[in-house]
């Protein structure tokens, strides 16, 4: 049993846990007529949360956390979790058909989620559920959803997705992720510095999650880098970018400022995710506008 506490008179989660976990069992006793509960079942994992003068009570049925798709078994550095990286993607310019590189891909989450988006594959298709050992369940069904939704998982629909690296190695785990995930050769990954980085579309979406500069002895490098980034757009007008990064001269670095803007927290990281349009979808401001 986990829990938490908020603007509660009761803030001893510790408390609060012994005093659910005992009124389920009485109530348990009451329904069934029986005075003893041998823990020997199969676990189910309840949650307590308090705020205020409410208590709302929630069983865990996904076990480990959704953001584990099961096709990330190795982490690089400062690895993005695939609930963001698919947020990250739905929220960008791109859409299924356009073309879409991420210069500093790494292991290759965002390629991927995208990747995942356009083949019509399920987030937990290769992954298991703590509900699936509860009593109750039928587990034909949830096999059958299975089938279904392997059925409509279509790797043949995914092209003009691609990503690039400085670091083999990191590019390495992204093709091992890329198969596990069932999409072998589907999104092709190369090593490539981001000052090399050019394309052969004319239209699409740069999508990348580049290095913070937390430490101070990584900012001036990391500031660079987003220089690097400025110019690789201006190298593909027909380009949107969207990166999220909590450097907050991420802008002055880029040369212009972002055209849309979200804040998400990456890890413990507050950051803002940032969307420069290309020159054609850009919007001009009824002050730019011709008189």
């Amino acid at each position: 049993m986990s829990g938490k506490c908020a603007r509660s008179q009761l803030m001893s989660v510790s408390d609060c846990q012994a005093i659910v976990k005992k009124a389920i069992v009485e109530r348990l006793k009451r329904r069934y007529g029986v005075s003893w509960f041998e823990e020997s079942a199969e676990t189910v994992a309840v949650d307590v949360s308090l705020h205020g003068n409410i208590a709302q009570l929630t069983l865990d049925a996904s076990g480990i956390a959704l953001n584990r798709r099961g096709y990330r078994t190795w982490n690089g550095e400062a690895p993005l979790r695939e609930t963001l990286a698919a947020a990250l993607v739905a929220l960008s310019p791109w859409r299924p058909g356009m073309a879409l590189h991420d210069p500093m891909c790494g292991t290759g989450t965002l390629m991927i989620e995208a990747a995942m988006r356009m083949a019509n594959r399920a987030p937990g298709l290769t992954r298991d559920f703590a509900l699936e050992t509860w009593r109750g369940v039928p587990l034909r069904d949830f096999a059958r959803l299975r089938e279904e939704a392997r059925a409509r998982f279509s790797p043949e629909n995914v092209e003009n997705i691609s990503g690039s690296d400085i670091d083999p190695q990191a590019v390495e785990l992204a093709r091992r992720h890329l198969h596990q995930a069932g999409l072998d050769g589907r999104v092709p990954f190369c090593v490539c510095d981001v000052r090399n980085c050019r394309l052969e579309a004319e239209r699409g979406v740069f999508l990348c999650n580049p290095p913070y500069g937390e430490r101070l002895s990584d900012r001036k490098g990391c500031e660079e880098l987003y220089r690097e980034l400025g110019l690789l757009v201006r190298r593909h007008p027909g380009f949107s970018l969207s990166a999220i990064t909590s450097h907050p001269g991420f802008e002055r670095c880029m040369g212009r400022r972002a055209d849309k803007r979200r804040r998400f927290y990456n890890g413990r990281f507050e950051c803002e995710y940032m969307t420069f349009l290309s020159k054609e979808r850009r919007v001009p401001s009824p002050s730019s506008k011709p008189r």
